[in-house]
């Protein structure tokens, strides 16, 4: 390899990977960062991730399958497609297949190369696996928070049983409510007779009284009304 040749392969590896003896332009030259794709808007850190996985599998075979694809990254559709159609063209039954041929003869030429570039993207996928990994963790743990918050909500709101009549727990409440509710008012309609019994009893009391005042007024003014005796 001479000077030039080795300068210029330095300078291609700045922004672009080796794919099958190819090159291929480096996914944070397509999106740079504190960007977003132009289809969906998807942050250019998720579609580089998305890229490059994709790239990893076609380093490792010569045709990449769709849904694989799909269930791994998790971008939307348009944006999948629009990342398999920048390098590859579609085959039978979902299967891609990289738009250029294998190049041997730049892989038998440049093993230095090839074998500096098989490194990069051994340590490439291991970043991948751990970031897409945690993508897919944190979106299973919003899911199940969701949910979870749901159902505590409507447990909260309604406390029902398993098969939608009230829970054991809130009938119990609402007895204890109930039994509270009526010992009130037993305990009030007891004072409220009581009372009443007394101030009949008193009314009767001071009716008694009077009579005999009464009674005793009139002997006592019969008896000054008799004539004294000389």
């Amino acid at each position: 390899m001479n000077t030039d040749t080795a300068s210029l392969l330095r300078v291609v590896q700045q922004v672009a990977v080796l794919v099958q003896g190819n090159w291929i332009v480096r996914s944070d030259i397509l999106y740079p960062k504190d960007t977003a794709s132009s289809i969906s808007g998807v942050p250019a850190e998720l579609m580089c991730q998305g890229r490059d996985y994709v790239l990893y599998l076609f380093t490792q075979n010569r045709h990449v399958d769709r849904l694989r694809v799909s269930s791994v990254i998790r971008l939307p559709s348009e944006e999948i497609k629009e990342i398999l159609e920048q390098i590859s063209k579609v085959q039978g039954n979902k299967r891609w297949e990289l738009r250029l041929p294998v190049d041997k003869a730049f892989i038998s030429r440049y093993p230095e190369v090839v074998q500096r570039q098989q490194m990069w993207w051994d340590a490439k996928q291991k970043q991948l696996t751990e970031a897409l990994r945690e993508g897919s963790v944190a979106a299973s743990s919003s899911g199940r928070s969701r949910r979870k918050s749901t159902r505590d909500s409507s447990v909260s709101d309604n406390e029902l049983s398993g098969d939608g009549r009230p829970s054991p727990k809130r009938n119990q409440r609402r007895k204890a409510n109930l039994q509270e509710s009526l010992s009130s008012d037993n305990e009030s309609g007891v004072e409220s007779g009581v009372g009443k019994k007394q101030a009949q009893k008193n009314c009767v009391t001071g009716t008694k009284v009077q009579r005999r005042t009464s009674k005793q007024n009139v002997a006592m003014a019969a008896i000054s009304a008799e004539p004294m005796e000389t």
